[in-house]
């Protein structure tokens, strides 16, 4: 048998009436937590506790920590300025809700996109980086069967 790293990639095989959660944007990196189940959803997402993304925008954001609202559809976001870089900066964005495209449309509500944006992103800012610069960098959720807080952590790569 072939080391583990060397053996061909499968595709994941499961049941088609299971549901799947996923988290992914554009071409960045995802998440896919499967669940064996409707009730093993459901309990998934009531254990689901913080999502925090690392992200680069374009501009040097004035503002060190904000709440951002769209008053169409419900939809909340905290962000903090790690570091200002010149023509960008460094943010920590944790959603309250989750809305499709939401991160992405709040920053740029306030007249800064993410950089590598296809979408949303003016001219300067998606040329300023070869991909889409969110990156799912905190995930907290309390186990389902053992209550235990679990925090999972992984530093963007850019």
């Amino acid at each position: 048998q072939l080391p583990l790293e060397e053996q061909p990639a499968t595709p994941l095989q499961r049941p088609a009436a299971a549901p799947a959660s996923a988290a992914q944007r554009d071409d960045a990196p995802f998440i896919l937590i499967l669940e064996p189940d409707a009730r093993a959803a459901e309990q998934l997402a009531r254990a689901l506790q913080q999502h925090g993304y690392a992200t680069l925008i374009s501009g040097s954001a004035a503002e060190a920590r904000q709440l951002l609202q769209r008053f169409d559809v419900e939809a909340l976001t905290f962000w903090r300025v790690l570091e200002r870089c010149g023509d960008y900066s460094r943010v920590e964005l944790t959603p309250i809700t989750g809305r499709s495209h939401q991160l992405r449309v709040h920053m740029l509500s306030i007249g800064h996109p993410l950089l590598g944006d296809r979408l949303y992103a003016h001219e300067q800012a998606l040329q300023a980086h070869e991909r889409l610069c969110l990156h799912a960098s905190m995930l907290a959720l309390t186990h389902p069967q053992t209550g235990e807080r679990l925090r999972f952590e992984c530093p963007a790569p850019f």
